[in-house]
């Protein structure tokens, strides 16, 4: 735990975290700072 954040490892590589997200290009970092009705547990 980094200053009272959880850090996940996505298990893919940095393309398929971006497809994921919807974007069609590479994605080193994804910060969520308000999680509303996301279902977050299909990205782990």
């Amino acid at each position: 735990m980094l200053a009272k954040c959880t850090v996940n490892k996505f298990p893919a590589s940095s393309r398929e975290l971006g497809v994921a997200l919807g974007k069609p290009y590479n994605v080193g970092v994804m910060a969520i700072t308000e999680a509303g009705d996301a279902d977050l547990k299909t990205f782990e």
